[in-house]
C-alpha cells in the first residue's frame, strides 16, 4: 500500500486515539506511523522527539476535556449552578487523567512536564475567564462581587475547585460559601 500524505493534526488525532486505547506508553513513532500509514521519519518531521508528541497528546486531552463550549453557561445559568456543573465535569475528566495518564506523564522529561504544565495552565486560565464572565452576567449574584470583583472571586473559586480535585474531595463548603456570600437571600437554585 502506498504511503499517504499526512499533517500534524492527523498525527495528533491518531496518537491521541492510541493513547486513549492503550495508554500513553503505547504511543511510539512506529505505532503512530503504522496507524497513519507513513514512515516513522514522517512522524519525526512533525515531532522531533517523542516528548514533543506526548506533549501534543496531553494538550489534546486538556483541549478535549476543557473545550471552549464546555466553559459556556447554559441559557440563563447562574454562577453557582455553573460552578457545580463545571466541578462535576472537571472531576470526571481529571479522574480519567489520573487513572490512565498521570503516571505516564510523570515519566516524561522535566522539560516536557514543564511544557505540559504550561498547556494545563492555559486551559485553567480559560476556565477562570469563563467563571468571571458567568459571574459578571449573573444579575442575582450581588453580594461580595462589588467588594472583591469577579476576577478575585473566580480565581478563589477555581483555586478551591482545583484544591478539592487534588485531594479527591468535594466542593460542598465552597458552594455553600458562594451561595451565602453572593446571593442576597443566601439561596440560589442550582
Amino acid at each position: 500500500m502506498p504511503k499517504q500524505l499526512i499533517d500534524e493534526t492527523s498525527i495528533i488525532d491518531t496518537a491521541y486515539a492510541l493513547a486513549k486505547q492503550a495508554g500513553l506508553q503505547s504511543v511510539t513513532a512506529r505505532a503512530v506511523a503504522d496507524a497513519c500509514n507513513v514512515s516513522a521519519g514522517t512522524i519525526y518531521n512533525y515531532f522531533p522527539s517523542m516528548d514533543d508528541l506526548h506533549i501534543a497528546i496531553v494538550a489534546r486531552f486538556f483541549s478535549t476535556a476543557f473545550c471552549h463550549d464546555f466553559c459556556l453557561p447554559l441559557d440563563g445559568e447562574g454562577y453557582l449552578p455553573f460552578c457545580k456543573r463545571l466541578f462535576a465535569t472537571m472531576q470526571i475528566a481529571l479522574e480519567h487523567f489520573r487513572e490512565d495518564w498521570l503516571l505516564q506523564v510523570s515519566s516524561l522529561t522535566a522539560s516536557a512536564r514543564t511544557t505540559g504544565k504550561a498547556c494545563e495552565t492555559k486551559y485553567l486560565d480559560h476556565i477562570q475567564h469563563a467563571l468571571e464572565h458567568v459571574l459578571a452576567a449573573d444579575a442575582d449574584a450581588t453580594g461580595f462581587v462589588a467588594e472583591f470583583g469577579a476576577t478575585a472571586i473566580a480565581a478563589f473559586t477555581l483555586d478551591s475547585m482545583m484544591g478539592a480535585l487534588r485531594k479527591h474531595d468535594d466542593c460542598t463548603i465552597l458552594f455553600v460559601l458562594l451561595e451565602r456570600s453572593l446571593y442576597a437571600d443566601g439561596r440560589q437554585e442550582a
